[in-house]
């Protein structure tokens, strides 16, 4: 049985990928929305998330570039990327949409609070991401955590 862990890869900026799936909470304006493009994968097969960070309304808060600031919530666990700083040059936080941001798997890209890596095994599991949202040019406002709809994946056995 082999295994997979999920990766962020670099953020695709402005090209739009619709997102059909069911709205997540709207936070200071921001919201991020996650999709797969189907939802049941082999088990030899690599699982594909896209995502979107919108904004919908006025606000103060923005993102840094990812995979700065992101986070993956797997099965209710938060996973992190270790070396986000070296995979990415982080700017000011900005307030814009961010069109495509895309989830593959990879062994060592994300890790628990433990510093351990997670794994896919076959079965359901409901997977999420969250982006750190922060206070944009001389804003006093708090950052916040703006998380995605669940969406539900299936590992098939071998």
């Amino acid at each position: 049985m082999r295994s997979l862990p999920l990766f962020l890869s670099v953020a695709t900026l402005g090209t739009t990928f619709g997102c059909s799936s069911p709205s997540s909470e709207v936070v200071d304006g921001l919201q991020l929305r996650l999709e797969a493009p189907k939802l049941v994968f082999a088990a030899d097969e690599i699982p594909h998330l896209t995502a979107d960070a919108l904004v919908l309304e006025d606000g103060k808060l923005g993102f840094i570039d990812p995979p700065l600031g992101t986070l993956l919530e797997v099965d209710g666990v938060s996973y992190h990327i270790p070396a986000a700083g070296a995979l990415s040059t982080g700017g000011p936080p900005v307030r814009g949409d961010i069109y495509g941001l895309s989830l593959i798997l990879n062994p060592e890209a994300f890790q628990n609070q433990d510093g351990e890596s997670f794994s896919l095994a076959p079965g359901k599991h409901r997977i999420r991401m969250a982006m750190f949202a922060q206070p944009v040019s001389n804003s006093q406002a708090e950052p916040q955590w703006v998380y995605s709809n669940l969406v539900e994946v299936v590992i098939l056995d071998p």
